[in-house]
């Protein structure tokens, strides 16, 4: 399945790529190999969400865009992961994914602070926040200079950003 959708993709190849790959690992568990994978087509609905096949994850360019730091990208990156482990639901994949980030070291309330922007994702958004309250308050991984280049990247060689 993975193959045939790659054959209707728009791979984004380069430091951007490289980049997803390693913040992806980070939320992997021991003996777990996903192959991610930036692609320029702009899918994913509203989120942008990554699309999923057992063993890929597709994460659309406009995602690296729509992002405002490396956590709020770990949190969508791990709610690909949930749905992949077959989460139920929106709700579940949700829930399992700020259990992901946090044992990743991203703060999982970035989740939250993501679907806030979305229009209409409002209560989505508060069940994050309610479910990463649960988490012991620590130092959290939030950004750095590697998430900014990547965004850049993808900026100048794929994804038109629209005037706000």
């Amino acid at each position: 399945m993975a193959r045939d959708y790659r054959k209707h993709t728009k791979p984004l190849e380069g430091e951007a790529e490289e980049y997803v790959r390693r913040v992806g690992r980070t939320l992997l568990g021991p003996g777990e190999h996903w192959q991610f994978e930036l692609i320029k087509n702009d899918v994913g609905g509203a989120t942008r969400e990554p699309v999923t096949f057992p063993g890929y994850i597709f994460v659309p360019a406009r995602l690296l865009i729509m992002t405002g730091s490396e956590a709020e990208l770990a949190g969508m990156l791990a709610h690909a992961i949930a749905h992949v482990e077959r989460a139920p639901d929106e709700a579940a994949a949700d829930r399992r994914a700020v259990e992901i980030a946090a044992a990743a070291g991203y703060d999982p309330r970035a989740l939250a602070e993501y679907l806030r922007r979305v229009p209409r994702l409002e209560v989505r958004a508060a069940a994050v926040d309610t479910a990463a309250s649960a988490r012991a308050p620590r130092e959290w991984k939030e950004s750095t200079g590697a998430f900014a280049d990547a965004q850049e990247f993808v900026r100048r060689k794929a994804v038109a950003v629209p005037k706000r």
